[in-house]
């Protein structure tokens, strides 16, 4: 049982992959047990929406916390039958098009069950492209760099909030946030206490989210294990 799995770090339940897909042995884990040894990477993304409309479904009647993490569009990729050849963008935006179905399966069944008014969605990633992968590693756009860089296009990544009725429709926000933000963010919203004793780097940014105030703190420093790499303030 490793310590690390999200059972032992404060989930109720957990279905998915423990590492990233390219890895030698992708399995499905439910809880602490593999489910299958032979993955079928073509249908990740639909296996995992339907694990996560199952969850809804099955806690609708209560409050949840739900931290729906694809795989996609990590490499290899992997699109369904459905989504194979429906892009522009070859298969890398066959795959971006199948999230995007995902995205939509989820906010209607949020719907369907009457909670999208009650529930804050968020979807963001965990770092830029990964340009050695050419057409396979998405784009930066107008940004510098991609993955394993501290340049905007490895660091900076979108980010999008909802929640009908709390949430301001079109606010944009050009400030700085961090991954590390959501914790303290979740933590107010569910009325949690943070101890004392409990060092964390992140700010509660909901009244970010309700664009009432900018996020406190604009100094950040860009890491990589224990070397320092960069240091921002603000705009420098």
């Amino acid at each position: 049982m490793h310590p690390y799995l999200p059972l032992q770090r404060g989930f109720d339940e957990y279905f998915g992959m423990p590492y990233s897909n390219g890895m030698a042995s992708a399995v499905y884990i439910r809880g602490n047990e593999v489910e299958e040894h032979f993955v079928d990477q073509r249908y990740t993304t639909l296996r995992f929406t339907e694990e996560a409309l199952d969850f809804i479904e099955r806690n609708s009647d209560r409050p949840f916390y739900l931290f729906l993490s694809h795989i996609m569009p990590h490499v290899p990729l992997y699109a369904s039958d459905d989504f194979l050849g429906t892009s522009e963008r070859g298969l890398y935006g066959d795959v971006v098009q199948e999230l995007d179905w995902s995205v939509g399966q989820v906010l209607e069944k949020l719907e369907a069950e009457n909670l999208l008014e009650n529930t804050l969605v968020i979807f963001t990633s965990d770092n830029g492209p990964w340009l050695v992968m050419r057409d396979h590693g998405g784009s930066p756009g107008f940004l510098q760099e991609g993955k394993f860089y501290t340049f905007e296009g490895g660091m900076r990544v979108a980010t999008i909030a909802m929640w009908p009725g709390t949430i301001p429709a079109g606010t944009v926000y050009d400030g700085l946030a961090t991954m590390m933000d959501w914790f303290p963010t979740f933590a107010h919203l569910a009325g949690a206490e943070i101890p004392d004793s409990v060092v964390i780097d992140g700010e509660n940014i909901f009244p970010v989210l309700l664009n009432e105030e900018r996020r406190k703190g604009s100094d950040f420093l860009y890491m990589e294990h224990e070397d320092l790499q960069g240091y921002r303030y603000e705009n420098w």
